[in-house]
């Protein structure tokens, strides 16, 4: 680990300058803490984002919507980590479950929900053939309706 072994490289240097017969022992090591932790968090963002996926496909009725909000964890954890650190946010798992799947994945949600009620509806209306105008008249009316 690069950054155990500047420590260490440091804690070197510091111990050059002690006077003579003093050391520098330690007497807890936390590495193997820190690592567990960083495993279960990763565990359990890892899971969460499986069932949410999951949960999404199955509630949606569509593959496409769910993978498509799925695409916003990967995103929106990038952005959360990002704003966290430079707004001096330590990052732990209610801090990461509340930005990240509370506040942008259900934004995403509930867009990619109307988006898809309003493809089937118009389907089974059999009034439009769907090209990329339609599609984004879609989007637009689906996220206009759900966010207002």
């Amino acid at each position: 680990n690069a950054v155990i072994q500047r420590v260490q490289e440091r804690m070197a240097e510091v111990e050059e300058s002690l006077p003579e017969g003093l050391e520098i022992r330690p007497i807890i090591d936390q590495s193997a803490l820190i690592g567990r932790t960083t495993d279960t968090v990763t565990k359990n963002l890892l899971e969460g984002a499986l069932i949410v996926i999951c949960a999404l496909v199955f509630l949606l009725g569509s593959l496409r919507g769910g993978l498509i909000t799925a695409t916003t964890i990967p995103l929106s954890l990038l952005f959360a980590f990002i704003l966290m650190k430079q707004f001096g946010v330590w990052a732990n798992l209610m801090s990461l479950g509340a930005i990240d799947f509370g506040i942008i994945i259900d934004g995403a949600v509930i867009i990619i929900e109307g988006a898809v009620y309003e493809i089937h509806k118009r389907i089974k209306a059999g009034k439009v053939k769907f090209n990329q105008a339609v599609m984004d008249e879609v989007a637009y009316d689906s996220g206009s309706t759900m966010m207002g």
